[in-house]
C-alpha cells in the first residue's frame, strides 16, 4: 500500500451533531480509505459511519477528548463529504486519507499523554507480514505544526501530507514502508507549540 492523497479536512465548533469530512478527489474502487475523527469533549461519542470499521480509539485513555480512526475499502462512488454523527464536543475535526490498496489493518494501538511539552510520543507498531505500510494518525490540542517523527527504530516515518490545522486542533499522518515483519518502536514527533493533550494512533495497512 502507498499513500495517494488526503481530503481537505473538516471542522466544526461547537458540534451541532454532524461533522462533514471531505473525501479526497478521484477515489477508485478497491482503494483503501482511513478516517480520523476527533471530538474534544469529556462526554463525546462518535457513531461509526456506515461501511467503516473502527481501527482504534482513545476512549479509555483521555477523558477530555475522543479520537478514533476507521477504515473502509472504497466502492469508487465516494465523493463530496462524509457525514459523521457525534454527540458532545466543544470542537471537532476530521480528515480522510486515501491509499492505493489495502485489505485490512493489524497491530493497532493508541497512546495518549497529558504532559505539557513540545512532542508527541509515538505508538509502537509490530507488523506481522510482508509489504505493510505502518501509519501514525496524530492529534494535538493546538493549532500548530508537526515535524517528521525521529528517534524510532525498525523503520523511518515521514509526513505523508501536510498536517491539517484549525482553531484548537491539528491532525497529522505519517507513514513508513515495512517490507518484512518488523517492530517499529520508540520515536517522537516534534510540534511547534507546547501543549498538554496529544494522541498517536499506530497501525499497519495490509496489502
Amino acid at each position: 500500500p502507498t499513500f495517494v492523497a488526503a481530503g481537505a479536512g473538516g471542522y466544526e465548533a461547537p458540534v451541532a451533531g454532524t461533522l462533514q469530512v471531505p473525501y479526497p478527489a478521484s477515489i477508485i474502487a478497491g482503494q483503501f480509505l482511513v478516517l480520523h475523527v476527533v471530538s474534544q469533549d469529556a462526554s463525546a461519542s462518535i457513531t461509526t459511519p456506515s461501511g467503516w470499521t473502527l481501527i482504534t480509539d482513545s476512549a479509555a485513555l483521555v477523558g477530555g477528548t475522543l479520537s478514533a480512526v476507521y477504515w473502509k475499502k472504497a466502492a469508487g462512488t465516494e465523493s463530496g463529504n462524509l457525514d459523521v454523527t457525534l454527540t458532545g464536543g466543544t470542537r471537532c475535526g476530521g480528515r480522510i486519507y486515501q491509499f492505493s490498496r489495502g485489505s485490512g489493518v493489524e497491530a493497532a494501538g493508541t497512546i495518549a499523554e497529558t504532559a505539557s511539552d513540545s512532542d508527541i510520543t509515538i505508538q509502537n507498531v509490530t507488523t506481522l507480514g510482508n509489504r505493510r505500510l505502518a501509519c501514525q494518525c496524530l492529534w494535538v490540542q493546538n493549532n500548530t505544526t508537526m515535524a517528521d517523527i525521529t528517534g524510532e527504530s525498525g523503520a523511518n516515518y515521514a509526513e505523508a501530507v501536510a498536517e491539517y490545522s484549525n482553531t484548537g486542533l491539528t491532525l497529522g499522518l505519517q507513514t513508513a514502508v515495512v517490507n518484512t515483519p518488523t517492530a517499529i518502536t520508540g520515536g517522537t514527533c516534534a510540534i511547534g507549540t507546547a501543549t498538554s493533550n496529544k494522541i498517536a494512533h499506530g497501525f499497519a495497512i495490509n496489502p
